[in-house]
């Protein structure tokens, strides 16, 4: 099997593992809190990817001043202490935001809205300067729509509350990807990720100690499905994101990471019994069709001539 089809694999069981992430999320608040279960998730899951980071990052060597010279090291140490702490914040905004959406959402739908972040993420590029392609406002128009089969075919007094929460997730989730790739370099990926969860984490935690009562029963009984959602869909899938971007095209990576909607709501159907109507299926047809559209390159008449 070549190398590229093994990244291709890697890729969709990722996708089909952040799906299933969707299930143990609603099922982890049947006995806990939304910010407990999100917090300890998130905590477990940072430190489970710390031997990672000893094994692939090798921390000794890339903040030693003996090798890069106290300058280097010392600005490495601050860029990722601030890279930390800002996509910590956001990633706790749009994972707490995503959990608490849940409650009121079902899994297949909040898949769907949430991965319009890939939509997101280039539309945000305005206020960086960034020109926006014809090809994302097409794919902006389409979300909108797709939006309106999912939660407004009822009007907008069928809008949920829920729904606008999920809506919010998705754009904090494209605002930390932006700061993500900010403040990642070659060598602080794993470090930097392993730092933000553990910021998320702790974060939300307090936010859980402010506004929840959670016991040690409560605890106990959600711990199942707190370790799977910690250690499977965050820190197993995330290994095997790292692995399968390197033998797969970025168009393609994309693609097959925005499945993770499609395999939240076949899951959503065949687990928790969820339903949706055909005007909502339709919906999430055209939330994903707008994925495509955003991703996938459009040659320019003068390039397709040049290529021929």
């Amino acid at each position: 099997m070549s190398n590229g089809n093994k990244g291709n694999i890697a890729l969709l069981l990722a996708a089909v593992i952040w799906g299933s992430g969707f299930i143990a999320q609603k099922m982890g608040m049947d006995t806990i809190g939304p910010y407990f279960f999100n917090g300890s998730r998130m905590v477990i899951a940072g430190l489970a990817l710390l031997p990672l980071v000893i094994k692939m990052a090798k921390p000794k060597e890339f903040f030693s001043a003996k090798i890069h010279g106290e300058s280097v090291v010392k600005s490495r140490k601050i860029s990722l202490l601030k890279g930390s702490l800002v996509c910590g914040f956001l990633l706790a905004m749009a994972s707490s935001l995503q959990q608490v959406g849940l409650i009121d959402v079902p899994v297949g739908r909040a898949g769907f809205i949430i991965v319009i972040y890939i939509i997101l993420v280039p539309l945000l590029g305005i206020f960086a300067g960034h020109k926006v392609e014809l090809k994302i406002w097409i794919a902006v128009l389409m979300a909108i729509i797709g939006f309106a089969m999912l939660s407004l075919h009822g009007g907008f007094s069928n809008l949920g509350k829920g729904d606008v929460i999920t809506l919010l997730s998705s754009l904090f989730f494209a605002m930390q990807i932006i700061s993500v790739s900010k403040h990642v370099t070659k060598n602080n990926a794993i470090m930097l990720s392993a730092a933000q969860m553990l910021v998320c984490g702790v974060l939300t935690l307090i936010v859980a100690f402010i506004v929840e009562h959670t016991t040690m029963e409560m605890i106990k009984n959600s711990l199942l499905v707190t370790l799977y959602s910690a250690l499977i869909p965050t820190a197993l899938a995330y290994t095997m994101q790292i692995i399968g971007q390197k033998y797969t095209n970025p168009t393609l990576a994309s693609l097959l990471m925005s499945l993770e909607s499609v395999f939240a709501a076949i899951l959503g159907v065949l687990v928790l019994n969820e339903h949706m109507t055909l005007v909502e299926w339709g919906g999430c047809a055209v939330i994903f069709a707008s994925t495509v559209v955003a991703q996938v390159q459009w040659k320019s008449p003068e390039k397709s001539r040049q290529d021929n």
